[in-house]
């Protein structure tokens, strides 16, 4: 079925409403420690409930995947998951919302960005540490068969030879498995 301006009202709403409410929570909290511990947590929760929510689950477009150029910041994804990731960014914003509105920076905002800095080093310093301390090179060997070469006795037998050609071929190239 075709998507016109009729489904895409209802979709839209819904979409507005999740931001809605944490804009709704936003102008209830209003100090400073309390949003930054209990707005991220509003923020993850919603976008848990707009990637779980039966069959108006929208999983995508999480602010962690807006991040896919941050390899730094994506590696903390190994410890965190995709919500680690959008809690971190939403203390993030929200420094810079409050810096940009009370137009300074306090000691506060130092600590603050001291601390996404040092996570985001930390990320990049996991970059190339391998996760394996004693690696093996494997191969997989499946062949290309198409529907045609299926049929009889005689493809099996062709099937099994150009395995075991491809299974010799990997063995030339000092594989472990």
């Amino acid at each position: 079925p075709k998507a016109g301006v009729l489904q895409a009202i209802p979709l839209a709403t819904i979409i507005a409403l999740y931001i809605t409410v944490f804009a709704a929570c936003t102008s209830q909290t209003n100090k400073q420690f309390s949003r930054l511990l209990i707005l991220p947590c509003i923020w993850i929760v919603l976008e848990w409930f707009r990637a779980h929510s039966g069959f108006l689950s929208l999983p995508w477009a999480t602010l962690a995947h807006s991040q896919h150029h941050n390899i730094g910041l994506l590696q903390l994804g190994a410890l965190a998951g995709t919500y680690g990731i959008s809690y971190i960014l939403v203390i993030g914003n929200l420094l810079l919302a409050d810096m940009i509105m009370k137009r300074r920076v306090s000691i506060d905002h130092w600590f603050g960005i001291a601390a996404l800095v040092l996570l985001h080093l930390y990320g990049l310093s996991l970059i190339g540490q391998p996760v394996l301390s004693n690696s093996r090179k494997m191969m997989i060997v499946q062949p290309h068969i198409s529907v045609h070469e299926i049929k009889g006795d005689q493809s099996n037998q062709l099937r099994w030879q150009k395995l075991s050609r491809l299974t010799r071929e990997a063995i030339d190239h000092d594989i472990d498995l």
